[in-house]
This record gives structure tokens, sequence and C-alpha cells, in this order.
């Protein structure tokens, strides 16, 4: 089976599983293809960016993070970013920034905010909520130092 096949494969699984725990392992190993940019037209064809979006709405806090992690590895693609700001990506991603419990969550959703960021799509992630989130987050997570650094970046990126 060639890796084009094994990512439809893995995609399929998802779907035709009930089991959570397949569920979680099979949404981490298509996050982890995410991160090598030679897989992206295979996940682009099996629709796994989709897949990923789903996950933000789920309630399994695992497959949230493997959600955030595959959009956050797969966003780099220009045309992916592009579906996830049109299909209203943004507000789902922004939504896991109110995960108090969760600094895994938090951090993986304000990675996937910094990668979406360009000059021209600064207004739709640097808006006033996801600004008031952030500063939040510096609170809430003080002692976090990855959180900490995340918000620097972030707040450091905001152009205005």
């Amino acid at each position: 089976i060639n890796r084009e096949e094994y990512i439809q494969h893995l995609a399929d699984e998802y779907y035709e599983t009930t089991n959570l725990e397949a569920q979680i392992q099979v949404t981490a190993n298509l996050a982890n293809f995410a991160y090598d940019p030679l897989n992206y037209q295979y996940l682009k064809k099996a629709k796994v960016y989709d897949l990923f979006l789903e996950l933000l709405d789920g309630t399994d806090q695992h497959l949230q993070l493997n959600g955030l992690a595959g959009i956050s590895n797969l966003c780099l693609d220009n045309s992916v970013s592009e579906y996830i700001i049109q299909v209203q990506g943004i507000e789902q991603i922004s939504k896991h920034l109110n995960n108090k419990n969760n600094s895994e969550i938090v951090i993986t959703a304000i990675t996937c905010l910094i990668f979406l960021t360009t000059p021209e799509r600064r207004y739709l992630i640097y808006t006033e909520d996801i600004k008031q989130k952030v500063q939040k987050l510096q609170e809430i997570f003080q002692s976090d130092k990855r959180i900490q650094n995340l918000i620097t970046i972030f707040l450091q990126n905001d152009f205005t």
C-alpha cells in the first residue's frame, strides 16, 4: 500500500470505527502525516483538513488536540489555509483559547493562529475577541513559559 492509499485508508477508518481509542490513534497518525509537506497532496485529496476541522467541534479533548495539531501542520499549505479561512475555521480554532485545563490545546490553538497569520489575513485573526482571549490566557497560565512565549509571539505579530 502506498502513502496516498494509506492516508485515505486512515481517513476512512476514522469514519468507519466507533471506537474512540482507534479514532484518537488514527487522527494522531494523520496529524503526524501533516507534518511533512510531501504528504500535503495526499491529505488534501483525502480531505483530511475537513476531518481536522470536524474534530474541533467534538467533545473529546484528545480528538480536539489532534485536530488542532493537524491543522497547525497542514495550514502551512496556502490552499488549505485559504480553505480554513473560508469555512470560518478561525472561529473554530479560537474557541479553544477558552480551554483553561489543557495547556496543550491552548498551545496548539495559538500556534494555528500564528501560522494562519499573514498581513492580508491579520484583520481576521487579530480581532478584539481573540486578543482578549489571549490576554486572559496570560493570566491563567502565568507559570507556563511555553504559553507565555507563544503569547508574546502572537502579540508581536499584531501589525497594528
